[in-house]
């Protein structure tokens, strides 16, 4: 049997994009976040780990899946982001299935490139949270929907088992992440358009029933929603909407997370290259192969990317919260890459004689600036490199009978992975210092560990029972917000 020529490159890309993932996957240290996911999995049973994540602002499928891994493979930081590497992988064929369906082969080649190659995919596929799932769970989402709205009747067979699979999909992507709420919004609304559209009054009652069904899978994730929207307990910070919100979003979209490029030049000619090729998708889908269904599923595209752009920022506008970051607009690249994908193809398809060769060159720029984000991003360090810090500040510092406050105190779990001994570590609470402090004897040191964050008023507290000794800063050039400052204290 001949193999498809269009086969081989999706090999090829799979093969690469696996590679690229695999390579240095445990060089980052934990964070705070990965250490919360390693924690939470490891525990030893399943109501142990409930009580652990039954008041996380995300839904527990992430954890439950990741619980039953580390009981096969068992936990580590290798097992933690093979685990994301997977869906990551496993999200690529899927993928061009999807596009495909959308556009054509054409584009669906060139859309798996995009994500294959995307340092926004990069990041969170060597990251151990639940970003990567959520991308798989949002294309088999997509797929499903696709495929509901390709039987017409309820009495056949493939129409109830498709029905059946996007309740599952549905399930599977709102249990995983909160923000898969806007991608059921869309699913809802794309539903009720096709009814209008088609007149097809049949499909009301599948309608209503879908959307009391897709309520009560939300109702668990509204109510901690809710209660956190309304104290402010669980977001790391309080935040106004601002352009520099906006340009850390272009920035992931265009070239990558968090680490900035080295020339204006470079990044502007790069995102001009984007919007045309972003504009051109949106604008232009006249091509004959592209017929009424497909066109309908195009607009459908647009719709879908607007909506997971515009969404969060309504609702963000009802309090100032982290709410709209990097993390979460990841599921805003599915659409986004293959409208850039068609772009591409469209331009391609119109233009003649030497400027064919214009989106050939504009997909070769895109590409090439992945691959020097993903040269950046594994020359440098960008995540905090507490495995550093341990092993070259506090190890050679600390004592056996040494105790130590760590502030933000979220962070003390990732210190606390890479110790080698077990150290007295104090909560960041004032009367337990102070009860520590009382039974303190001559030699003990009590060490105040602030990680980009202000300490003040505890030290001043300490400073009136303990003496102030050495401090010592640990500093990072590849991370320059990071700056962490030991400090020591005995009694007198």
């Amino acid at each position: 049997m001949k193999l498809h020529k269009n086969n081989v490159y999706i090999v090829i890309i799979i093969i690469l994009a696996f590679l690229i993932r695999f390579y240095q996957l445990t060089e980052e240290s934990l964070w705070g976040d990965e250490f919360f996911s390693i924690k939470a999995a490891s525990e030893t049973s399943i109501s142990n780990m409930w009580g652990k994540i039954k008041n996380d602002t995300h839904p527990p499928l992430y954890y439950f899946l990741l619980y039953v891994w580390f009981k096969l493979l068992g936990p580590s930081i290798f097992t933690l982001r093979f685990f994301s590497l997977i869906f990551s992988i496993l999200a690529l064929p899927f993928f061009y299935i999807l596009t495909k369906q959308i556009a054509n082969e054409k584009v669906g080649l060139v859309s798996l490139l995009l994500l294959a190659f995307s340092p926004y995919h990069l990041w969170y596929a060597q990251e151990g949270r639940m970003y990567s799932l959520l991308i798989f769970f949002e294309i088999l989402y997509l797929l499903s929907l696709i495929r509901f709205l390709k039987f017409q009747s309820f009495s056949s067979k493939q129409k109830i088992l498709s029905a059946i699979f996007f309740c599952i999909t549905t399930i599977l992507i709102m249990q995983t992440h909160f923000y898969a709420i806007f991608i059921v919004f869309f699913g809802i609304a794309f539903l009720i358009t096709l009814i209008i559209l088609n007149k097809d009054y049949s499909s009301i009652k599948f309608l209503i029933l879908y959307i009391l069904f897709s309520f009560i899978n939300v109702i668990p994730n509204l109510l901690i929603i809710s209660y956190r929207l309304a104290t402010g307990k669980g977001f790391s910070e309080f935040i106004q909407l601002n352009i520099k919100t906006f340009e850390g979003i272009i920035l992931a979209f265009v070239y990558g997370v968090f680490i900035l490029p080295k020339s204006y030049i470079f990044f502007y000619s790069l995102l001009a290259v984007h919007l045309i090729l972003l504009i051109k998708g949106i604008f232009d889908y006249q091509n004959d192969d592209y017929n009424k269904d497909k066109k309908l599923l195009h607009h459908s595209t647009i719709f879908l990317f607007i909506s997971l752009i515009t969404l969060p920022i309504i609702v963000s506008l009802y309090r100032p919260i982290e709410f709209y970051g990097q993390r979460y607009l990841i599921i805003g690249t599915i659409p986004y890459y293959i409208l850039i994908s068609t772009g591409i193809v469209t331009l391609y398809d119109k233009l003649r004689g030497r400027m064919k060769w214009l989106p050939i060159v504009f997909l070769i720029f895109i590409i090439s600036a992945n691959l020097v984000y993903t040269k950046d991003y594994f020359d440098s360090r960008q995540k905090r490199p507490f495995d550093n810090v341990v092993k070259e500040v506090l190890d050679p510092q600390f004592t056996p009978n040494s105790a130590y406050i760590i502030e933000p105190d979220y962070l003390s779990g990732c210190i606390n992975y890479y110790m080698k001994t077990n150290y007295i570590h104090l909560t960041y609470d004032l009367n337990s210092i102070l009860d520590y402090m009382k039974k303190m004897e001559k030699g003990q040191k009590l060490w105040v560990i602030s990680i980009e964050a202000k300490t003040k008023d505890i030290e001043e507290t300490i400073m009136k029972h303990l003496k102030r000794g050495k401090t010592y800063f640990y500093y990072n050039e590849d991370i320059p917000y990071l700056l962490i400052r030991l400090t020591e204290y005995s009694p007198e």
